[in-house]
């Protein structure tokens, strides 16, 4: 992500307690990004390179288009777990974020307002 140690929080997205390895899905925000990883390990801890998504990226370029907004006018925000908000030009809208294995995508939660 290009952002120092010390600005960057990695937050499971599920309580993960009394899990046997650091298997599962977790945020990384920072420096104005935010994406979510999927980690997967084995029962010995060994975790392959983790696959990340843009939720930012993801949710800036749903939002401009259902807003008839650019990117740059808009401005987000976390609401909860796997719910954003969106805000500009005038209007706002909330998204859920739907993933599966590898892949992403933001759905818009409420009409435009």
């Amino acid at each position: 992500m290009a952002c120092p140690e010390k600005d960057l929080a990695v937050n499971p997205v599920y309580d993960y307690a009394g899990a046997p390895n650091e298997s599962g899905a977790y945020y990384a925000e920072g420096c104005q990004k935010l994406r979510r990883y999927e980690v997967g390990c084995n029962a010995f801890g060994y975790c392959p390179e983790p696959h990340g998504v843009d939720i930012q990226e993801l949710l800036l370029r749903q939002a401009a288009f259902d807003l008839k907004c650019e990117q740059d006018s808009i401005s987000t925000q976390r609401l909860n777990r796997d719910t954003f908000g969106a805000r500009g030009c005038d209007q706002q809208a909330s998204y859920i974020l739907l993933c599966s294995r590898r892949s992403c995508r933001v759905v818009q939660n409420t009409q435009s307002q």
